[in-house]
């Protein structure tokens, strides 16, 4: 569902999320990064749990630090957020981490000045082993808009989400007959 929507450079994300998902570590790491573009990388951010709906940065790359005109390592993920806004955000990552799928949040980012810039920011489970926190892999992709060169982003409203596709449990059945 999120591959016919989303940006090229989210789907490309959420391609090597796949493959990182079925592959073993050893073959991923190895394998994937000669063919992904660098710029992607300057994107991508890691969420980690800190608390109840509380998800801090662990990592983000360095087009995200432009985009907020700081180092955002240990800034809540949430505090982009307001009102209503913080309570779908965090809906899409309770769906996330429970559904162990992608979902994609559309935004439109502003600034101080009242600059906007739509962007699309793509979450996905990574795995955690037990006893840790959970993460999450992001990408945060901008659509386009006019705060690209006037500022950082101080705020983010959400415009569309997309939740991740749910796995349908199917019954199983058995066919008995009986002949008596």
């Amino acid at each position: 569902m999120l591959d016919r929507t989303a940006h090229p450079n989210t789907r490309i994300m959420l391609e090597a999320w796949r493959r990182m998902d079925q592959a073993p570590v050893e073959e991923v790491s190895g394998n994937t990064g000669a063919t992904e573009p660098s710029a992607l990388i300057q994107n991508i951010f890691v969420l980690r749990e800190a608390g109840p709906e509380s998800w801090t940065f662990r990592t983000a790359g360095e087009a995200i630090t432009t985009f907020f005109g700081k180092q955002i390592s240990d800034e809540d993920f949430m505090d982009l957020w307001l009102g209503a806004d913080r309570s779908l955000a965090g809906s899409v990552i309770t769906a996330v981490t429970a559904e162990g799928g992608p979902g994609l949040i559309r935004a439109r980012g502003e600034t101080l000045t009242g600059r906007q810039l739509q962007v699309e920011i793509a979450l996905a489970p990574l795995p955690s082993p037990p006893g840790t926190s959970r993460r999450l892999l992001g990408h945060y992709q901008p659509l386009g808009g006019e705060a690209l060169a006037t500022g950082p982003l101080w705020r983010h409203i959400i415009t569309e989400i997309r939740a991740p596709q749910r796995t349908v449990k199917r019954p199983h059945l058995r066919l008995v007959s009986s002949n008596d």
